[in-house]
């Protein structure tokens, strides 16, 4: 862990980082349903545009923060930015595909 012992101490002991961890496992969670539905046929799923909308704003938020870590960190982290940047260029070709017909 960054910042060694104390670091690691304070993260497991505060509860706001115990929230915002489930907080993004519930986030995980629902993309992966996103990415799920829109892998089904257009007519099996009703208000499609529900998960295409999701889809594209989540590939626009990735890509933007694994930029944004790109910019701001540079080769000095060579895991969380490109992380962000692959999610978002992932669910951009998601929603593109699902675009389409089948």
């Amino acid at each position: 862990m960054p910042g060694g012992k104390a670091s690691h101490q304070l993260m497991m002991s505060n509860w706001r980082f115990y929230i915002s961890d489930l907080i993004v496992i519930f986030l995980s969670a629902v993309g992966i349903l996103v990415a799920l539905t829109l892998l089904r046929q257009p007519d099996q799923v009703r208000r499609r545009w529900i998960p295409l909308t999701a889809a594209w704003v989540a590939s626009a938020v990735l890509t933007l923060r694994g930029v944004a870590g790109l910019i701001v960190d540079g080769t000095r982290d060579p895991v969380w930015w490109p992380t962000f940047l692959v999610g978002g260029i992932l669910f951009g070709a998601v929603a593109w595909l699902a675009r389409l017909p089948k």
